[in-house]
């Protein structure tokens, strides 16, 4: 059995959301799954989705979520903790390799990017060009316009400030790429 350690209420926020994913798709890959507020030795895996709570270990491997850490206070129970648990993970490489850098154990220590569930759309990266274009076509416009065909639609706005772009701009919205054309304004 799969034991997911979950201190709060799973309902009510985005840890507990995190507990009910990862026990519906450890059941779907066939695996015995369940959630509590605490340990047990009954489990051949446990998992605590915060790192705070009781500090004991009773499964033969228990890993711990780790986030938030911004005070030194943190910084040091986390530390303290992975000499007991078998692994904090962390939810980027980024702070994963930060917590290296403070001393704490790197054998002990992995990252696992939280998956997107769709709930919260991702807002569109925003590019500008301001240029106008040359008739001698030395600004490649038609670059942006083959590069950006490559992505969905709502990967990006662009906002182009100058004249001469108007074939380029019609190409890119034919394309549904939204564009914020400004003619005159450089």
């Amino acid at each position: 059995m799969i034991r997911i350690v979950c201190y709060e209420d799973v309902h009510l926020w985005i840890f507990g959301k995190f507990a009910l994913r990862m026990r519906e798709n450890l059941l779907a890959l066939g695996e015995n799954a369940d959630i509590a507020k605490a340990g047990t030795a009954n489990a051949r895996v446990a998992h605590r989705i915060a790192y705070a709570g009781p500090y004991e270990k009773l499964s033969p491997v228990e890993t711990l979520m780790i986030t938030h850490l911004d005070t030194p206070e943190k910084l040091v129970y986390v530390k303290e903790r992975l000499q007991l648990y078998d692994m904090g993970i962390c939810m980027s490489a980024e702070h994963r390799n930060f917590l290296v850098t403070t001393g704490m154990p790197e054998n002990r220590l992995c990252y696992v990017n939280p998956a997107q569930d769709g709930v919260i759309t991702p807002r569109p990266y925003v590019f500008g060009i301001a240029s106008k274009v040359h008739d001698d076509g030395r600004k490649n416009e038609w670059s942006i316009v083959k590069a950006l065909k490559e992505f969905p639609p709502d990967f990006c706005v662009l906002k182009i400030m100058g004249m001469g772009w108007e074939p380029q701009v019609a190409a890119l919205r034919s394309h549904g790429i939204t564009v914020e054309y400004y003619e005159n304004a450089v």
